[in-house]
């Protein structure tokens, strides 16, 4: 213990220092005022709504809610939030408040972008203290910040996710393997829809590069392998993509 508070407690006090200043700002007014300008949010805000209120009513119909009225089928075009719209409404549930269950979903955004950071390098680093640094250096980076009144751009958790995975696709090679590659894209595209395009190009390029490797590092990349994943985005991502 001595030694770790030596050598890694103050390193990671300094990283997460600015994890209370952000805490501070969110909380403050939580239950009066949505986190970011009053444009988009207020407009994800609606949709997160009426997704929830359409899931609970008529799933069936979810593609035809009036978000860009009078146009039909306007789910579309626009992020789906089909997983945060849950979570929005079970928060809203429990604290009987909407701005604070919006409020909670950004926080919950801001943990899940760094726990899964931190299971990609506690994977490619085999240490906790940098796998803990980097996932609060990655939910808390500019990039993300600058874009905290936008919602769908908080939700990058699917991103380390897909790599995690794709990383182990290439270490096995099995159509399990692209399965859950598939599975970590397609939960990205019912979450925000834009950034699974990002985890696409995220786990193809981690994919190129250890294939690249092949001479130092073996991969175990197979056709049915790359058929099944293939195969599986165009089920599940390629008929809403095409909308």
């Amino acid at each position: 213990m001595p030694s770790f508070v030596t050598s890694h407690g103050l390193a990671i006090a300094v990283t997460l220092m600015p994890v209370a200043v952000l805490a501070r700002a969110l909380f403050a007014d939580m239950s009066n005022v949505v986190v970011g300008d009053a444009g988009d949010p207020v407009f994800v805000f609606t949709v997160l709504r009426a997704t929830w209120v359409t899931l609970l009513r008529a799933p069936w119909a979810i593609a035809d809610l009036p978000i860009y009225y009078p146009n039909v089928r306007t789910l579309f075009m626009s992020d789906l939030l089909v997983i945060p719209s849950v979570a929005f409404g079970v928060l809203r549930a429990v604290a009987g408040n909407e701005i604070v269950a919006y409020n909670a979903v950004v926080i919950l955004c801001l943990v899940a972008n760094a726990v899964s950071m931190v299971w990609l390098m506690r994977r490619w680093t085999g240490s906790s203290q940098a796998a803990v640094a980097s996932g609060v250096a990655f939910a808390l980076s500019p990039i993300l910040m600058a874009q905290i009144g936008h919602l769908p751009l908080q939700m990058a958790w699917c991103l380390p996710l897909a790599v995690l995975a794709a990383d182990h696709m290439a270490d096995r090679g099995t159509p399990r393997s692209a399965v859950a590659l598939a599975g970590v894209i397609a939960v990205q595209f019912v979450t925000a829809t834009y950034l699974a395009f990002g985890c696409a190009i995220a786990a193809g390029c981690c994919i190129g590069v250890r294939v690249l490797m092949a001479r130092h590092r073996r991969h175990r990349l197979t056709l049915a392998s790359l058929v099944v994943l293939a195969g599986l985005l165009g089920i599940t991502v390629g008929p809403v993509a095409l909308q």
